[in-house]
Formats: C-alpha cells, structure tokens, sequence
C-alpha cells in the first residue's frame, strides 16, 4: 500500500475530540463528532505527503504548524453549533461509544496477519552543531535494532536518512513491521543504535531500548500517537 496522507486528519481529530470534552452539554453522538470533523476538514486546505521528507518540512515549518493550528480553532466552535442546532435526522445520537479515527478509515490502514508483527513507531529527531547550535545538513543517519539495520516502510523512508536546511536539521525512520520469532506474543525488547556520520563533524552513537507488544496486523500508516521524539543530538566539529 502506498503511503499517502492528509496530516490535518489527526490534528483535526484531536481537537474535535477536546472541543466536546469542553462543551459536555452538547450532543456528545459519535455522529455528531464525525459530523464537526467533516466540516472543518472540507473548510481547511489538505496538506498531503507522501515521504519522511514531505513530513519533515512541515515539521520544520513551525510557523505553519502555529497557523493551522489557530485556523482550525477559529472554525471548531462554529462548526460544533452547527452540528449540534441541526444534528443528523434518523440517527441514534444517545450512542456516544466509538473511535472518531476509525471513523476515517483507520481501520483500513491495518492489514491483519496469522502471526504476530511488531509494528514500530515513527522517530524524529533534530541534528545540531554542539558550539553554535545551528542546524546541521548533510549528516548521514542510520539506525539498527539488535545490530540489524532496518528497513523503512518504503523507499521513501530511507535508512540511512541524509539530513538538510529544507527539513530544518531534522530526520525520521519509520521501519517497516516485521514478524516475531517463532510468532510469539510477549513483548520483545529491542536495542536500537543511531550512528551519525558526518565530513565535517565528529561521529557520534546513540543507543536506547524500547519494549514493543507484539500485534496481529501491520500498520500501513504513521500513527502521530506511537511516536518517539528524540532529543536534539549535538554534533562536535571535527
């Protein structure tokens, strides 16, 4: 499946979903919020990628993210008295149980499997020079799980991951799910390593561990809630 996607989807989500948390004395139906979230998606501007470059940009575009984000909450009260003052004829809008993502096809981003998959998260994380803190592009990032180098989702989720001014300094891996050992079900620990490789600076390693559940799918999409954020990493010059 190729990997395509509205990054609004999510932030829009998120923020329907505290919108009715604060506002307890509208109708609370999962109709309705699927109602509120349609109608601020269809009056805000898309933005798709399609690579770990595509979201890094936009990452990076802090400014944008600032502006999105006020966009969305200057349209989420209209948008919630709209839909509560002309909810939905012939719906049942006592039910309130359900998950708002799976409204939008999350759950046709999962491919279930016989076996059992780890699915990793997705990581970002931000390269600097260690003495003027400034950006730095042209790093070669790769990173390794138990002393095996993972492949990315894609080939537009490369490992290594080269960084540069456009994506502000930063880089991403998704790897791709793979299955466990023998198809166990406990959790497995995995010891990742990130090398930093550089002409101009000195190479660096990073090693830490995360313990992932085993799951019976693999995941075709960035899940935005299963990710790990790393510390900005400083690079000395050579």
């Amino acid at each position: 499946m190729d990997f395509l996607k509205n990054t609004l989807e999510e932030i829009v989500i998120k923020k329907v979903e505290q919108g009715f948390k604060d506002n307890p004395d509208i109708c609370q139906s999962l109709q309705c919020k699927k109602d509120v979230a349609v109608l601020i998606l269809n009056k805000i501007k898309p933005r798709y990628i399609i690579s770990a470059r595509g979201m890094l940009h936009q990452a990076a575009n802090t400014a944008e993210q600032k502006r999105i984000s006020k966009e969305i909450d200057s349209v989420l009260p209209s948008a919630l008295k709209q839909v509560n003052e002309h909810r939905r004829p012939n719906f049942d809008h006592s039910k309130t149980s359900g998950n708002l993502m799976d409204s939008f096809g999350k759950k046709e981003r999962f491919t279930m499997t016989d076996g059992f998959f780890i699915n990793f998260p997705f990581f970002l994380g931000e390269v600097r020079d260690r003495t003027t803190d400034e950006i730095i592009s042209d790093v070669k990032v790769s990173m390794s799980a138990n002393e095996k180098i993972l492949d990315g989702y894609d080939g537009n989720w490369p490992n290594p991951y080269e960084t540069s001014d456009k994506s502000g300094g930063k880089f991403a891996f998704w790897p791709k799910s793979i299955p466990t050992e023998n198809d166990q079900a406990h959790p497995e620990n995995f010891d990742f390593k990130l090398i930093f490789e550089s002409k101009k600076y000195k190479t660096k390693e990073i090693s830490f561990s995360i313990e992932l559940e085993p799951e019976k799918f693999t995941v075709n999409f960035v899940r935005t809630d299963y990710s790990k954020d790393m510390d900005i990493v400083a690079l000395d010059p050579k």
